[in-house]
């Protein structure tokens, strides 16, 4: 896209946010100080942050999606500013990064840009529906994501959910590993989300909490976020360290936004300045300074992406590992869907009837979405495991 058409192209949904004359310029912190992405990634590796310990923070977690990204493929790119608004990162030890991702969003999205509905995933964990009503979303609904029968993406209906839904709704899109399901978008399905996405002008928000565990590849993992940066939406992204860092305990998220036009990238970073301060302050930096010092270390970052692969690969054989079992023990149905799964959850479609079968005689619990860590899996209950579900398949046809 030119300048010119840049000039001329669709307002940026952020327009409508203002410059609060109380937040001193000093005190606004852009990742992205030059006004045109054609810097690319140049400019988010040298960029001058404020000089708070963790002040870095943001662009090395960033750099974990985009350092993959070259705007120069698609010729002169047609965002204009990529930008990382939180400061530091959102931290909350007592609740999940997720929540604390998206609850300053209540004045952003809800209040200033007068956004009220927001689609969910189906399934999705009951806590995402909570965190979104107490943001103030007035409109939380769902789109079709899972094929119950054939226990694959529900793509056509995904499809026309977006076709349906009003003007400026936010979707809530997994760039990876979905969880509860392990089911995912294909690449081409991506792009044809995307392009319904940008045709119906929804508001793509993305939530990154498995990077690297999906596939092992954290390119692999993080490519529909920079195909989506690359048909020219804005969007929202919500990472998060917990799982990818084993930082349950010491919550560690990063919200990044990407806005299409510079003159509104003070705006917004202003809005997100006043939020941090008047909610955290000065919030909890072990977990912080941990990912910071492992992610900005090529000694440390090395070992983690060689742990990273270790886990990924553990998960992956254990996947096959389970529906070879499955299929040597004649389990009736049809498994081999388990293997196209990704991530840490594994989704075994069970019925009602079968989960509560599984659970009074067997004493396997699992939860109301039918899926259970596929982590928790090894050679010593592995066999177990499968008796007691093929017990259960048996019993309850």
């Amino acid at each position: 896209m030119t300048r010119d058409e840049i000039l001329h192209s669709s307002p940026s949904v952020f327009a409508t946010c203002i410059t609060p004359n109380i937040v001193k310029k000093d005190v606004i912190l852009s990742i992205l100080p030059e006004s045109h992405i054609a810097t690319r990634m140049e400019s988010l590796r040298s960029s001058q942050l404020s000089n708070d310990s963790n002040s870095n923070m943001p662009k090395a977690t960033a750099q974990i999606i985009f350092q993959f990204w070259d705007p120069k493929d698609s010729g002169e790119q047609q965002l204009s500013s990529l930008l990382e608004v939180n400061h530091r990162l959102f931290w909350r030890t007592e609740q999940l990064e997720f929540n604390l991702c998206l609850e300053p969003e209540r004045f952003d999205l809800v209040q200033i840009l007068q956004i009220a509905t927001v689609y969910l995933p189906n399934p999705s964990w009951d806590v995402h529906y909570d965190i979104f009503r107490y943001a103030g979303f007035t409109n939380v609904r769902t789109y079709h994501y899972c094929d119950v029968e054939r226990k694959a993406l529900d793509i056509e209906n995904m499809l026309q959910d977006l076709q349906e839904a009003s003007e400026k709704s936010v979707f809530l899109l997994h760039a990876s590993a979905h969880a509860p399901s392990g089911i995912n978008p294909s690449m081409e399905q991506w792009k044809v989300i995307a392009k319904v996405v940008n045709q119906r002008k929804l508001f793509p928000f993305f939530y990154l909490d498995q990077q690297g565990l999906a596939s092992g590849d954290l390119e692999k993992d993080s490519w529909p976020i920079r195909y989506f940066v690359d048909q020219g939406l804005e969007l929202f992204v919500a990472q998060s360290f917990s799982k990818i860092f084993g930082l349950y305990s010491e919550t560690v998220g990063n919200l990044i936004v990407v806005v299409k036009k510079p003159m509104v990238t003070e705006s917004v970073n202003s809005q997100f300045t006043l939020l941090n301060v008047s909610r955290f302050s000065n919030p909890p930096a072990f977990g912080a300074s941990l990912v910071h010092q492992v992610l900005t270390s090529p000694c440390l970052r090395k070992e983690w992406l060689e742990q990273l692969e270790t886990m990924n690969k553990r998960m992956r054989e254990n996947r096959l590992a389970f529906v070879l079992t499955l299929t040597q023990m004649g389990t009736p149905g049809t498994w081999s869907y388990i293997g196209r799964q990704s991530g840490l959850f594994c989704s075994l479609g069970l019925t009602r009837d079968q989960m509560n079968y599984l659970a009074r005689n067997h004493n396997f619990h699992l939860n109301k979405y039918r899926c259970f860590n596929i982590s928790c899996l090894n050679k010593h209950n592995m066999e177990y495991f499968v008796k007691a579900l093929d017990s259960t398949v048996r019993n309850t046809m």
